[in-house]
């Protein structure tokens, strides 16, 4: 009875999917379902990263980005990206956005409106990831979610994928110009409304200690954090995020799924959106990233191609030789009209 009851469980999220307008990729079972919207109006892209190898070419590898757009009961719009890490990234970060995006999909703009419901929602999507056959106590996945719903914008976070709101200047009249008309000057700006959740972020590592996790890094390496075998004494883990959902072997060490939450009313002013996993963001700032979505308005789609192409750009210059992570945004156009 147990174990039917669990299965059940297990089986509602993805029975929530198949009743509503979901897209989810790439490379998810749903993949081939279309976005609700247009891609002008909502652009999706991601490319997957590279290794080293022994010959002087690097080597592509499995891309475990993932990402999930859709309306809900509502007429809300959930969004979100996953990137995921580990053995079994791709596994993690495919179930999690195909059930975040049934828990939240399947509900109210008001039922999941305040901070303890989204929390809650992220803690059951990572219990049914536990209890699930995805191999998840040394794999995890990011997230960045934004719920979109009559001028209201709710962004949550867990790791080191990033929301960013592109806004626009006020009009600036003629005569107050300084700057010669051919040459146009950058209208809008960027406001970060999420923060890289890592082991070296002070508040974070703090945190992380005071729960018994230990963080450090090589020299000149990222700062990562670590739980000790209790039995053996060793070190396990090495994990630069310090928020997953999964990687359920470092809770011991402080690791937890829990979102970091931020609320804002949205305005005129307010242009764009972009939710992106950290791949774009080592390469890209965000006022760079809003930059080029200000160029490319109304275009979603083409902004996202610029996006990922100038991180591609920016890597192979840098790093040549050494790898590249996967990258993936998606670029919404403010206000996202739902259909």
């Amino acid at each position: 009875m147990g174990e039917e009851a669990t299965r059940g469980e297990l089986e509602k999220p993805c029975e929530k999917i198949e009743k509503l307008r979901v897209y989810l990729g790439p490379h998810t079972c749903a993949s081939r379902c279309e976005s609700p919207f247009s891609s002008l109006h909502c652009g999706f892209r991601s490319d997957h990263g590279t290794e080293p190898s022994s010959s002087c070419r690097s080597v592509d590898v499995e891309n475990q980005d993932r990402a999930a757009v859709c309306c809900t009961a509502d007429r809300a719009v959930f969004l979100g990206v996953f990137d995921g890490h580990g053995e079994h990234g791709g596994g993690v970060s495919s179930f999690v956005s195909e059930c975040l995006a049934g828990l939240f999909g399947g509900c109210t703009s008001t039922s999941a409106g305040d901070h303890a419901d989204i929390m809650l929602r992220f803690s059951e999507c990572n219990e049914l990831l536990r209890r699930s056959a995805v191999p998840s106590d040394y794999s995890g996945t990011t997230a960045i979610v934004a719920l979109l719903a009559s001028g209201h914008l709710r962004v949550a976070c867990v790791g080191d994928s990033r929301c960013v709101l592109g806004s626009s200047l006020p009009a600036i009249p003629m005569v107050a110009r300084r700057w010669p008309c051919r040459r146009r000057q950058p209208r809008w700006f960027a406001t970060e409304l999420s923060e890289d959740q890592k082991a070296s972020l002070a508040s974070e590592r703090a945190r992380l200690i005071s729960c018994g996790g230990h963080v450090w890094g090589a020299e000149g390496r990222a700062e990562r954090v670590w739980a000790r075998d209790a039995s053996t004494g060793e070190f396990f883990g090495g994990l630069v995020m310090s928020r997953a959902l999964g990687h359920h072997s470092l809770e011991p060490a402080g690791v937890i799924a829990q979102p970091v939450v931020v609320e804002r009313s949205l305005t005129a002013s307010d242009r764009c959106l972009i939710l992106a996993s950290d791949g774009v963001w080592d390469m890209l700032s965000s006022t760079e990233a809003v930059a080029l979505c200000e160029r490319h308005c109304p275009d979603s789609t083409a902004a996202c191609r610029a996006i990922i192409r100038l991180t591609k750009t920016r890597c192979a210059a840098t790093s040549a030789g050494q790898g590249r992570d996967d990258t993936s945004a998606i670029v919404v156009y403010l206000p996202l009209v739902v259909p």
